[in-house]
């Protein structure tokens, strides 16, 4: 946008910031700044945001008309306003959003487009406001946004590997000179499964998934996770013999 530039330095001077100040509390070079307002780069939609929040502006309000206009429901494609530039197009539903509290882009993305190094998200602890229409009736609600629970581990295990796991207890540790957390035990392995495959059993010890320890329970999720059916795991597990040394296996199987 070509007064992006103008409207951020008039911002900043209707806070009473100096350039340099600006950029400390955003988080940004000095440099970065005086090059966004003298309109010599096109900062990123994420870094854009920093910078707002730094101001305390929204992003509706920062690209928001001079002239308000009377209230409007549709529109028409060469009445959206773009916001973006380079090979990110942001065109925004209406122009004076400033009394709204719900921004619509619609969004395009070039080939190998991203939206820069300080890419655009949310946190958990963000509220984003929505506006909800239902029988008729508008709703205006804040969504409060938390942080994302962790995968079952078992589950994961379950449908990934074949085998189901449980901590090892403080008996069986003492039994077999162990610390608690030197693995999970396996309880339960599906015949027909990766795990069943390398022969593992029930009662054997998981000590290693990948390069990283399998203990604790959790952690089993998240390292299976992003793990895509056909994908080799690899694993180190011990089996336990009453009288004898436990055998140390190192196995690889693929995910299903």
């Amino acid at each position: 946008m070509d007064d992006l530039g103008l409207r951020l330095k008039a911002l900043r001077q209707k806070r009473g910031l100096s350039q340099r100040r600006l950029a400390q509390i955003s988080g940004v070079s000095n440099a970065t700044v005086s090059l966004i307002e003298h309109g010599r780069t096109d900062p990123s939609m994420g870094l854009l945001r920093k910078i707002l929040d730094a101001l305390g502006m929204s992003f509706a309000g920062f690209f928001a008309a001079d002239v308000s206009t009377r209230e409007k429901y549709f529109y028409a494609r060469d009445e959206l306003s773009e916001i973006g530039s380079g090979p990110i197009s942001y065109l925004q539903v209406g122009s004076d959003l400033s009394d709204g509290q719900l921004q619509i882009l619609y969004e395009r993305y070039k080939p190998g487009a991203d939206t820069g190094q300080s890419m655009l998200s949310h946190d958990a602890g963000d509220k984003v406001p929505m506006t909800l229409i239902r029988g008729g009736k508008t709703h205006d609600v804040r969504v409060h946004l938390r942080k994302a629970l962790p995968p079952d581990s078992n589950e994961l295990a379950w449908q990934k590997l074949g085998i189901r796991l449980a901590p090892l207890s403080r008996a069986a540790a003492r039994r077999y000179r162990l610390r608690e957390d030197a693995g999970l035990v396996v309880i339960e392995v599906d015949r027909r499964s990766p795990a069943a495959q390398i022969g593992m059993k029930e009662g054997d010890l998981l000590n290693q998934l990948g390069p990283h320890a399998s203990w604790p329970l959790g952690k089993i999720g998240l390292l299976l996770e992003d793990v895509r059916p056909g994908d080799a795991v690899d694993v180190v597990f011990y089996r336990f013999y009453r009288n004898y040394q436990p055998d140390r296996f190192r196995d690889r199987m693929y995910a299903r």
